[in-house]
């Protein structure tokens, strides 16, 4: 069960650049597409583990490793779509209740995977827990959850995108290519995917926008919090290699439970850091969740 530590180190982490994140896309980068530009060009620096075993498989191969880094470049711009056009709490609350729900689904049919019946509680308890924890209350009592149309539509979207990343780079893992090898030309994948889109104008034009917009002191911001995310993007992808991609998503929850601790840490210095307020009612429901989550956490071992 070492795939869980893996994944749950990696989700703090997550949770770290994701308040990083929040700052980022209100202050430095304010075009999603500009964001996932530079996510997918900074892929790049994957050439690190070039002489740690990286090896050319073959084109079927290395096209087939590919596609989970293109993925991962249409996921990052969804995500921060959804994020940059409605409050973070009701996006996260959808993608992580859609999510898990697609993963479980495409696991079934691509690898014929079950869960066996503690696991099945477990990925329930876990989802219940993530969605629990990233619910919004808008008065006393008032459970605030509501999206726009477009803002549904683009969640949902991202949640399947999260899912098709989770089972591809559980299959491209699954193959008899090393780790490093394989997770190298997966990262080249979102490489070209953010070149790719520098053939529109329009799309060019917002880019280096943003770069000007960003300035010297966003734009460090923004590679210190992208070399704590490739960590945890590693993590991510070791976990999923060794554990089933459907748990591995389920216990993103955990994330939430560290964004809280987080967010409630820095309450008083940042209070707008990523616009919530801490009742009492608001700490007893993201308690409750954490226990949730806890509890599922700890079926996996059985």
């Amino acid at each position: 069960m070492s795939w869980i530590l893996f994944a749950i180190i990696s989700y703090f982490l997550n949770a770290v650049t994701a308040i990083i994140d929040k700052f980022l896309l209100n202050k430095s980068v304010p075009s999603p597409k500009a964001y996932a530009f530079y996510v997918g060009l900074l892929s790049i620096f994957a050439v690190v583990f070039l002489p740690f075993g990286v090896v050319w498989p073959g084109l079927l191969s290395v096209i087939k490793d590919l596609i989970p880094g293109i993925i991962f470049f249409w996921l990052v711009f969804f995500f921060v779509t959804a994020v940059k056009k409605n409050e973070v709490s009701r996006v996260v609350t959808m993608i992580g209740g859609f999510a898990p729900i697609f993963t479980l689904g495409l696991s079934f049919f691509i690898f014929h995977e079950r869960l066996r019946n503690l696991h099945f509680a477990a990925f329930g308890l876990l989802v219940l827990g993530g969605v629990l924890i990233s619910l919004k209350r808008s008065g006393v009592g008032e459970i605030k959850n509501r999206l726009a149309p477009s803002g549904i539509s683009i969640s949902v979207l991202t949640a399947f995108f999260f899912a098709l990343y989770y089972v591809s780079a559980k299959f491209i893992f699954s193959d008899d290519q090393t780790f490093i090898s394989t997770f190298f030309w997966s990262r080249m994948g979102s490489f070209l995917a953010a070149l790719a889109i520098l053939l529109i104008p329009s799309w060019r034009v917002k880019i280096f926008g943003a770069r000007k917009t960003a300035g010297t002191r966003g734009g460090a911001l923004f590679l210190t919090n992208k070399v704590v995310a490739a960590l945890a993007f590693i993590l991510l992808n070791y976990s999923i290699k060794l554990g089933d991609a459907a748990l591995v998503n389920a216990i993103q929850g955990v994330q939430y439970a560290f964004l809280f601790c987080l967010v409630l840490f820095f309450d008083k210095k940042y209070p707008n850091i990523l616009e919530e307020k801490m009742t009492r009612s608001i700490i007893a429901q993201k308690i409750l969740a954490i226990i949730i989550i806890g509890i599922g956490l700890s079926l996996l071992y059985f």
